[in-house]
């Protein structure tokens, strides 16, 4: 994603699409949950948000479970990266189980951390550079969208 001739920094064309893509459910969501006035419906959008939120902290999980293959590390650590690994979809899933309020804060509290992960293994080389870059800009979007649902969530009277 970031500029220059070098083709390492920049997202491969498929990645950054796909990546961008798959921000669309979160943003047709927040924007679902504003205009619909039918307080079922809106219900309906937060489900969406939620079910699909579980599904990305999933497989953020699993961009942790890959990168825990690195077979430099000893086995401790890569058991140690394994079981973080497991947290993001863990998280997703209980995000599903709570009432829409706590559970888009946990969808939200999921995804920034699985970012700032990636973020550290991007700086510490594990991760590739234009992959720290992409993430960035998918988490940015996707927390803005979940941040307008909390929003309505706190601010109304929706489900």
């Amino acid at each position: 994603m970031q500029g220059g001739g070098d083709r390492t920094h920049r997202a491969p064309r498929a990645a950054a699409i796909l990546g961008l893509a798959g921000t669309v459910p979160f943003i047709l969501a927040a924007a679902m949950v504003w205009v619909e006035k039918d307080v079922a419906e809106i219900g309906r959008w937060i489900v969406v948000a939620l079910t699909y939120g579980a599904v990305v902290l999933s497989f953020a999980g699993g961009v942790r479970w890959g990168a825990a293959l690195d077979t430099r590390f000893g086995r401790r650590r890569q058991a140690r990266q394994f079981t973080l690994a497991a947290l993001p979809a863990a998280a997703g899933w209980a995000s599903l189980l709570l009432p829409p309020l706590p559970g888009v804060g946990l969808l939200i509290a999921g995804l920034l951390l699985a970012g700032l992960w990636d973020a550290l293994d991007t700086q510490s080389g594990r991760l590739p550079r234009w992959y720290g870059a992409l993430r960035g800009l998918l988490t940015g979007l996707s927390l803005a969208a979940l941040l307008s649902i909390l929003a309505r969530l706190v601010l109304t009277d929706a489900p």
